[in-house]
């Protein structure tokens, strides 16, 4: 293996291999996710997920030229050695989630129809009944979970790493953890008080009603029945262009919230797209891309602004002001879900108390323990997507000082952000935490307090 490294040249080859096993991976993952069976994605260029391959990519010595492609090699390995390494509890994980009882028939819902279910209606009754499913179904895949997890940080200490993540963060994972927690503590005020504001209807459940807040239902007029990449296109003219390839299936609305889902989707989508063709795949797609979450995130909250509510959907100012209050509030409920999960996927086992603790901050009163291990399920690019929605404000109000409110209409903002996609990575993005949660927490207040 060291051999095959030492030319320079090998390494053009290196990262094309690991641009095909990455390819593989997520082709038997989205099959996972439909309750399928895949074949393992690694065998073809199994090198490319070894320890040995790591290892060599990091001793290896090459010119300043050369450095950052060598360093983003190792990265890329050490995710394809993690997933392999926990390939085949990954696939024992799908086949818990997606069974069913064979006496409750075939209409019954799976651990993994009814957590979507979950995620993807904003009506109430279908949120209870799913909900109760999730947690009764959830003690198999809790079990297999808390195995992952083991198995991720024995991974990590072999490779001289004291968290799973950390090879793929450029921050401590246990200051983004410091970052998550301090976020949910410092808005927990601005949660009650909205509850207080508008109560949840009588006998719902405090994380129903959460989940249904996060979808900004009352923020409903002006949108299109359908999410799809032309709309993508019409909202955001200035990259109007850029966005006719961006990967979105139509579907159905289910609310606001799908749009935002989307909009966050192409904003990543653009980070990538943009980037100078010649740059190589595993500069160009890191395993946890947060420059890319970072730029999803501030095309998201382009929703939370009423310019956007008169401009793009038709709707009156007065009311396009109330609109665009809601979508914040729904970002806003989104976000701390977002971090409760963050906080579990950072630590190394989650306890049943500290889960309860964890999960009333978040959805207004706890999750049914069973989902303690079972929820979140681990995840790289939970942690990476939170980083990236930390640091979002900042890179939107600059933004908003350049070229105004309405920068995302703005064809000099759309040249200037092309120029800005050819950096590797964060570049000289200021990554202090606890200022990014500071600013995100004022934001907030501002807007919904």
């Amino acid at each position: 293996m060291n051999e095959m490294l030492e030319p320079l040249h090998d390494l053009a080859a290196v990262d094309r291999d690991v641009a095909q096993v990455r390819a593989r991976l997520k082709h038997a993952r989205d099959s996972l996710a439909k309750g399928g069976t895949p074949s393992g994605p690694f065998e073809a260029r199994r090198y490319v997920s070894q320890q040995k391959t790591y290892l060599a990519l990091r001793e290896l010595k090459v010119s300043a030229v050369d450095t950052p492609l060598r360093d983003a090699l190792a990265v890329a390995v050490a995710s394809l050695l993690f997933a392999r390494t926990g390939w085949s509890l990954e696939e024992e994980a799908s086949k818990r989630e997606h069974a069913v009882p064979q006496e409750e028939g075939d209409s019954a819902l799976s651990y993994a129809d009814a957590h979507r279910l979950f995620q993807t209606t904003a009506e109430p009754r279908r949120l209870e009944a799913a909900l109760e499913t999730w947690a009764r179904r959830a003690h198999p895949v809790a079990a297999v979970n808390d195995e992952r997890r083991s198995r991720a940080g024995e991974v990590a200490r072999v490779l001289g790493f004291d968290h799973p993540l950390t090879p793929f963060l450029p921050v401590p994972p246990a200051s983004l953890a410091d970052a998550s927690v301090a976020l949910l503590a410092r808005t927990s005020d601005l949660a009650r008080a909205l509850r207080k504001r508008t109560p949840a209807a009588d006998g719902l459940p405090l994380p129903v009603d959460t989940v249904i807040r996060a979808h900004a239902v009352e923020g409903a007029d002006g949108w299109p029945k359908h999410v799809s990449g032309r709309f993508m296109q019409e909202a955001f003219p200035a990259f109007s262009s850029d966005l006719n390839r961006v990967p979105i299936v139509t579907t159905n609305a289910v609310s606001p919230l799908s749009f935002a889902r989307a909009a966050e989707l192409s904003g990543v989508f653009l980070r990538q797209s943009l980037a100078p063709a010649s740059l190589q795949f595993s500069l160009r797609f890191p395993p946890c891309p947060v420059d890319a979450w970072r730029w999803g995130a501030a095309l998201s909250s382009c929703l939370a602004n009423e310019v956007f509510h008169e401009r793009v959907l038709g709707v009156p100012k007065g009311r396009a002001v109330d609109q665009a209050r809601r979508m914040a509030e729904g970002i806003f409920w989104s976000l701390r879900i977002r971090a409760a999960a963050t906080i579990c996927d950072l630590s190394p086992r989650v306890h049943a108390s500290e889960f309860e603790e964890l999960t009333s901050l978040a959805f207004g009163s706890s999750l049914p323990g069973s989902l303690c291990g079972a929820w979140p399920s681990p995840s790289e690019e939970r942690a990476t997507r939170f980083l990236g929605e930390l640091l979002a404000p900042h890179f939107a109000h600059e933004l908003t000082e350049r070229f105004e409110r309405d920068w995302f209409r703005n064809p000099r903002c759309g040249t200037f952000l092309r120029a800005e996609a050819s950096r590797v990575g964060l570049g000289d993005v200021a990554l202090d935490l606890p200022e990014a949660v500071r600013s995100l927490v004022n934001l907030f207040e501002q807007v919904l307090a």
